[in-house]
């Protein structure tokens, strides 16, 4: 079992990259079969070593996706996920 994790200081951040209704988190952790938490200003990933580290880049992607638009929406988690 492996844990990885992600450092999110702006809580508007956090619900973006959750989504509405934390759907987007739902449908990551369907994808990949992992846990995700947020803990502290940080997203905790755990689950098996290879979903962990897709997950997380996947994470870190919407994250970057909010810093440059200020939001994330499904489209943009979609289109991640197809790229595994």
């Amino acid at each position: 079992m492996s844990e990885a994790s992600i450092s999110v200081d702006d809580p508007a951040a956090l619900l973006s990259l959750f989504g509405p209704r934390d759907q987007h988190l739902r449908k990551i952790r369907e994808a990949f079969d992992v846990r995700i938490a947020a803990r502290n200003g940080r997203i905790v990933v755990e689950g098996a070593d290879q979903p962990v580290a897709q997950a997380t880049t996947v994470l870190e992607q919407l994250k970057q996706v909010h810093e440059q638009h200020g939001s994330v929406d499904a489209a943009e988690l979609e289109k991640l996920l197809l790229q595994f």
